[in-house]
């Protein structure tokens, strides 16, 4: 099966997806990559980051689905070995080689919470509704953050989602109130039922560092100096400001961006407002972010 690899983006995040896919292109410059392109928070171009990186916007049937797309590949996807990352990730080294080896339906970076219930209210499932409608449901005793993933689309089919969501423009949940993160707790629900059904196969796979993790400090790329590290995906899940500065691990995150701009014609001016218009965007952010350098001095 062909291996393709898909990033989802929207308006509200572009500035990180061009982030991400010249990550992607620093280590692999020949590996399909597609945008899982999502209008809901308006129309926005993308055509400079296709042209500079060889990218592709997948044609989709629905144009609004917020995270939600990311679930595109399981219903409208087969015959497709997919990975799929949100914006706000990174690669260090390339991953594809590694990933290629491995042959499970679903290749996850799962986790065990101290306290499964209080894991699942905060991010998966509104217990409480959840068990009212989905009582079948058994606890596979691991949870899965649905940032970065890797799945055999043919092992999966619409079918498998009819309970959950309502698949169509501007989809949402077949019960409100029931399950967290959009797309994660309907994906933690799915692969639930699907492993208890004994219908597919996963992996555990630690190909994952999160974005606020002290490792990524030691990591210079620029310098090549990431000895010790294995081929990763950095990803900086929750809420974002804007401003890169602000985030843990930033050089990653503006080395990948100067690579960016240096394939795009008049690369320096454009970075430059890019960043001023986030700025801008984000007063309340900018300030405190000052701020917190002055006291840090």
């Amino acid at each position: 099966m062909a291996f393709l690899k898909y990033v989802a983006c929207c308006k509200a995040d572009f500035y990180l997806t061009k982030i991400c896919v010249a990550s992607i292109r620093y280590w692999n410059k020949l590996i399909p990559v597609y945008l899982l392109k999502d209008h809901s928070r308006g129309d926005f171009d993308t055509t400079e980051l296709e042209k500079a990186f060889n990218v592709s916007v997948l044609s989709m049937k629905y144009k609004q689905l917020g995270a939600y797309g990311k679930l595109y590949p399981f219903i409208e996807e087969n015959e497709s070995r997919v990975l799929v990352i949100d914006s706000d990730i990174v690669w260090i080294r390339d991953v594809i080689p590694e990933l290629e080896m491995l042959s499970e339906d679903i290749i996850i970076y799962c986790y065990v919470a101290a306290d499964p219930e209080k894991e699942m209210n905060r991010w998966y499932f509104n217990t409480l509704n959840f068990y009212n409608h989905y009582s079948d449901y058994q606890y596979p005793g691991f949870l899965f953050n649905t940032g970065q993933f890797v799945c055999n689309t043919s092992s999966f089919s619409k079918e498998d989602f009819d309970d959950a969501i309502a698949w169509k423009e501007k989809a949402l949940p077949i019960f409100n109130d029931t399950f967290l993160c959009e797309d994660q707790g309907i994906l933690n629900y799915v692969v639930a039922k699907k492993i208890q059904a004994g219908s597919i196969s996963y992996r555990h796979h630690d190909l994952f560092i999160w974005g606020y993790n002290s490792s990524i400090n030691e990591i210079d790329i620029k310098r090549n100096d990431i000895a010790g590290h294995f081929p990763a995906l950095i990803h900086w899940f929750g809420n974002k400001t804007g401003l890169i500065s602000g985030l843990p691990g930033s050089r990653i995150l503006k080395f990948y961006e100067a690579f960016y701009y240096s394939k795009i014609d008049n690369g320096r001016i454009k970075k430059n407002i890019s960043g001023l218009s986030r700025v801008i965007s984000h007063p309340v952010a900018s300030l405190k972010l000052i701020i917190k350098k002055i006291i840090n001095r």
